[in-house]
């Protein structure tokens, strides 16, 4: 688990930097897994610690958080699911996570965005 998450930490790094040169007003970042602990709820709580490295990738959260600390000019928008339970977590003012959420065999949209 810990190679892919490191894996897809460097492709994102390679993506971020080389959209930051382009100077945009906002990314919007896709993956299935939150970044963060706080967005990784089941039954309305944060995941506990032993299924945590299941639920979320740190490795993507430190990332991410560190690209919009030095870009505070530019919003990023983190979207994901797997766990299930929607929620929305803003750990900076140009940072925030939307985890959508899913019943299995019922897929739904969960919002437009208008860019």
């Amino acid at each position: 688990m810990q190679e892919i998450a490191d894996s897809d930490a460097i492709k994102l790094e390679s993506d971020l930097s080389k959209a930051i040169k382009n100077h945009p007003k906002k990314i919007i970042v896709l993956t299935h897994v939150p970044p963060f602990r706080e967005a990784c709820l089941y039954q309305g709580e944060v995941s506990g610690d032993d299924w945590l490295p299941f639920f979320s990738s740190k490795v993507m959260g430190d990332l991410l958080f560190k690209y919009a600390g030095n870009n505070p000019s530019i919003n990023f928008l983190v979207l994901c699911g797997h766990t299930h339970s929607k929620t929305c977590y803003q750990p900076l003012n140009n940072l925030i996570v939307k985890v959508g959420g899913a019943d299995y065999h019922h897929p739904e949209v969960q919002e437009l965005i208008y860019i």
